[in-house]
């Protein structure tokens, strides 16, 4: 059984036909919602845990959160904005086998034009290109917006990074090997939440105390090159 954790601020309608359609898989056991609002929404779904913030925590402490509270073994982390063929949930838990880290999104995957729930044969697992900065190899935009994982490979996310390097910690610091999941048609709005707010300033302070974990030694240097390590 699979528990999905999913933060939220209801800035893409999409989110309540997700909810429901969630509560209808079987391979799904709890959908833990955070709600990073403060309206109490009344939510009556077989399955659904409703964490009410009162305010934003932002992204990354809700993400800590949902794993903290997930009662099963295999986790998805599951943006809002965002949706497929839900049958998918099924074959990727299967895919988490011990030697697996965390899988991802391929940026393929993101289209709204093309037709049914899968492109080029179907879901396939495919390794990060190198980088040539990192063991982990080159994390791609929209990887995570949508992750799997199982809990034990949980690595909590610091707690001076709110919104932006929650995935590069994930990815970048997993002992294990990472995949991008391939051949899924997804479709919605894409960081719908974040691009709602206006959080500069936060997003700012993110990289720059990620630029002190890297000097730390306790994340591969993927900043190198980047506007963000000087």
């Amino acid at each position: 059984m699979l528990s999905v954790v999913i933060p939220t601020l209801y800035k893409s309608d999409s989110i309540y036909r997700t909810i429901l359609e969630l509560s209808r898989e079987d391979s799904v056991g709890e959908i833990i919602l955070v709600d990073n609002t403060p309206n109490d929404r009344p939510f009556r779904l077989d399955r659904l845990v409703h964490v009410l913030e009162g305010r934003n925590t932002f992204v990354n402490p809700a993400w800590n959160k949902g794993v903290s509270m997930a009662s099963h073994d295999k986790v998805c982390l599951l943006n809002d904005d965002i949706f497929f063929d839900w049958s998918l949930l099924s074959l990727v838990t299967q895919m988490l086998t011990a030697d697996v880290g965390f899988i991802g999104m391929h940026p393929d995957n993101m289209s709204n034009d093309r037709p049914g729930p899968f492109y080029d044969g179907g879901p396939s697992l495919v390794q990060p290109p190198p980088d040539g900065k990192t063991r982990a190899g080159h994390r791609p935009t929209n990887w995570g917006t949508c992750i799997f994982f199982d809990k034990a490979s949980w690595d909590p996310i610091p707690d001076d990074m709110l919104v932006w390097g929650g995935d590069d910690w994930l990815f970048y610091r997993s002992p294990r090997q990472n995949y991008l999941l391939r051949g899924v048609n997804c479709r919605g709005q894409q960081s719908a939440s974040v691009e709602s707010m206006d959080i500069k300033d936060v997003t700012t302070r993110d990289m720059v105390n990620m630029a002190g974990h890297v000097r730390r030694g306790e994340i591969d240097n993927y900043l190198l090159g980047t506007i963000w390590w000087r």
